[in-house]
């Protein structure tokens, strides 16, 4: 449901005591009934302004009718979020600590775009050219590929495993030395292992990170701040996930080594988004003053509501005047086809009268 002035629009419900066989004016864009024509059109003129923004999106500046299409297209949007990067995303924003969305999608975007997860459905292109879909099976560190050769080689508990004929000699510096912590693998290094998803292909395959890529428009920048939106919201300074979204998908059992095959990422810490300017000083206030300040507090909050009604009522005036212009124009122009309708029969009539005229001065005539 759209937001009107940032808040939830809540629909008029149909009187109480309406009759079945009372005239009503029906508001086809919120699915709305007025007995009065009043209410109707202000209701009208308030669908056309801009002062609706997108729940989803969170978008502003709309009218009810482009908020809704807004919605419904975001809504489509994450519907079709690829269901195998929900919860990785998820466990990444979990290592976060950013005071603004924006920062948390582009950290995660950056990690996520050059690698891929188990179940994903992926492109690889084959050493012919042509592109196969598949589906990821494991993901392989640079280690696992020490004593492979390229090209055939023998089954592997009962299933066959191809190598990619392509090039093979990356530099795999990236075990643990000195017993200290291994940097970041670099994403290119890993290989995947898939399957093609079509039935009559059943072969796995390992194939390298530069063969992969994900369908367009499937995983984009947009696409996931969407996502993000719905599961994050701030929390003292600083955007969270949502209890509800831990919750639901168990972010706090997670293991990082359930998705990929490295250590996890350390993002860039931001400090909280405190309120800008120095913090009021304490001081200690008598009960007059105490009220004097709640008076003049009540006055300020009362000024400023009616600077805000006055706002609006100015931005429906507004409106209204731009409705009553168009009406009069449109009376106008009926006025105009109805004159030039007479016009045009007056003509007709003229017309028809000298050609009666004529044909009695035949008959004369004769």
């Amino acid at each position: 449901m759209p937001l009107l002035h940032r808040k939830p629009f809540v629909r008029q419900k149909p009187p109480a005591d309406l009759r079945p066989d009372e005239e009503v004016f029906y508001c086809k864009v919120t699915n709305e009934i007025f007995r009065h024509y009043d209410d109707f059109f202000e209701r009208t003129i308030l669908c056309n302004s801009l002062v609706w923004s997108c729940a989803v999106t969170g978008r502003p500046g709309l009218t009810y009718q482009e908020a809704l299409e807004s919605e419904k297209k975001a809504r489509q949007n994450l519907q079709s979020f690829p269901e195998p990067l929900i919860i990785p995303v998820l466990y990444l924003t979990s290592l976060t600590h950013r005071s603004r969305l924006h920062e948390i999608c582009d950290d995660i975007f950056a990690y996520v775009k050059d690698r891929y997860f188990v179940e994903e459905t992926v492109e690889v292109i084959r050493n012919n050219g042509a592109r196969l879909q598949c589906r990821i099976l494991e993901v392989l560190p640079p280690s696992h590929q020490n004593g492979f050769a390229n090209g055939h080689v023998n089954s592997v508990d009962g299933e066959t495993i191809i190598i990619s004929d392509s090039d093979d000699s990356e530099t795999q510096s990236c075990s643990f030395q000195n017993g200290k912590k291994k940097d970041a693998i670099d994403p290119l290094l890993f290989k995947y292992k898939v399957q093609p998803t079509k039935k009559e292909l059943h072969e796995s395959a390992i194939v390298k990170a530069t063969q992969i890529s994900r369908r367009k428009h499937l995983f984009s920048r947009d696409k996931l701040k969407l996502f993000l939106k719905q599961h994050c919201e701030p929390q003292d300074g600083v955007i969270k996930i949502k209890a509800s979204s831990l919750s639901t998908y168990k972010i706090a059992e997670q293991d990082f080594s359930y998705f990929f095959p490295d250590d996890p990422p350390t993002f860039i810490f931001s400090p909280a988004n405190r309120r800008r300017g120095r913090p009021p000083k304490r001081i200690h206030i008598s009960q007059e003053d105490n009220v004097a300040n709640k008076q003049t507090l009540a006055s300020y909050r009362s000024k400023a509501t009616k600077e805000r009604d006055k706002l609006l009522k100015q931005e429906e005036m507004k409106s209204l005047a731009f409705e009553k212009a168009k009406l009069k124009r449109e009376k106008a122009d009926a006025l105009e086809a109805k004159k030039k309708e007479k016009e045009d029969k007056e003509k007709k009539r003229e017309e028809l009268k000298k050609i009666v005229k004529k044909k009695k001065k035949k008959k004369k005539k004769k």
